[in-house]
């Protein structure tokens, strides 16, 4: 170990064809004192040792190194047939990518068969955050593992940087449908202007559980941005997408919906009655107060009811409606 010459490495290593694990273990302390690429190689060659406790010993002191030379020979044995050297590897390169600030390396590592180390490199870039790392997450997005590829939008959200908001929206052009949720997902989470018209886009995607999202995502930006786009989603042909528009809009107490709340509000034919009635309360204006009452006199019972439950809420919460008294409101009392 004092010497530490090529001699001495190759001396070192050669212990690992003996059966004798408490020299072999001592070995591995020696090369991982030396830290020479070499040495390196050593430890990794260790890695095959039949002995748990010597492969253990190997992953570990591979992982305290904090220098990623060994990559392409760890990711190497990644490939081979016995499953404790598979694992013993894959535990040593999450060990490495973990404590490696290096984004270079850690796109290499994106292409190790093993997922446990595509995972650990996908949250090191999300570290990392810079516009390489985010470039590379981008790419992820089309890993074959579904899984891989929602770590990679969760966390392209997180990042939350333009750059990863605006590369979230050209990748909606280049996804499948389950892909695209996925995008969508992550814009909602973002939630900034960059955001907000890659969610606009998704309104006209042609699978409405894509619509959906990005009627809720809209909704979780707050932005007074994302309001035309909500009102438009009012008028969706799916139900579930105008509901959520209906939610959203309401838990953004967005005034400039209320005319169209009123307006759906006498339409029979409508689904959404009850959200439309939930978000009138939220936003609490004179005029979604008066839409409130009249909706006292709509033919639907449950509608009625729920109308009615509405204005007691907001007649308890004592909310300023001045205003209101100068409203013609039928059958409900509005103090001053």
């Amino acid at each position: 170990m004092r010497i530490g010459s090529p001699e001495a490495v190759s001396g070192l290593t050669a212990t690992f064809t003996c059966p004798d694990s408490p020299l072999k273990r001592i070995s591995i302390t020696a090369l991982g004192k030396i830290n020479t690429y070499e040495a390196a190689c050593g430890l990794v060659k260790a890695l095959e040792d039949p002995d748990n406790r010597v492969r253990q010993q190997a992953v570990e002191t591979l992982g305290k190194r904090g220098i990623s030379d060994v990559l392409e020979e760890l990711m190497e044995l990644l490939k081979d047939s016995r499953q404790p050297v598979q694992e013993a590897a894959s535990e040593a390169l999450c060990k490495i990518i973990g404590g490696s600030e290096s984004v270079p390396v850690l796109v290499k590592a994106l292409g190790a068969s093993d997922r446990k180390v595509r995972k650990a490199s996908i949250e090191a870039l999300g570290k990392a955050g810079n516009s390489e790392a985010v470039s590379a997450l981008l790419k992820e997005l089309d890993d074959d593992d579904w899984y891989l590829r929602s770590r990679a939008a969760d966390v392209l959200a997180d990042i939350a940087s333009p750059e990863a908001a605006l590369g979230l929206v050209k990748a909606l052009d280049l996804h499948d449908a389950p892909v695209r949720k996925l995008i969508v997902s992550a814009l909602g989470k973002i939630g900034s202007p960059e955001t907000i018209e890659g969610l606009v886009k998704a309104l006209d995607d042609p699978d409405n559980s894509i619509r959906e999202a990005a009627t809720l995502g809209l909704g979780k930006t707050g932005k007074v941005e994302a309001v035309p786009g909500l009102l438009r989603a009012l008028h969706d042909p799916k139900n579930t997408v105008q509901e959520a528009a209906a939610t959203s809009l309401g838990d953004m107490k967005a005034r400039e919906a209320v005319p169209e709340f009123l307006r759906i509000l006498e339409d029979p034919d409508s689904l959404i009655h009850k959200s439309v009635i939930f978000s009138l309360e939220k936003i609490g204006t004179p005029e979604a107060v008066a839409g409130l009452s009249r909706a006292l006199n709509n033919p639907d019972a449950m509608v009625r009811k729920a109308a009615a439950k509405s204005l007691e809420k907001i007649k308890k919460s004592g909310l300023p409606l001045e205003k209101a008294k100068n409203i013609e409101i039928s059958g409900f009392n509005i103090s001053e």
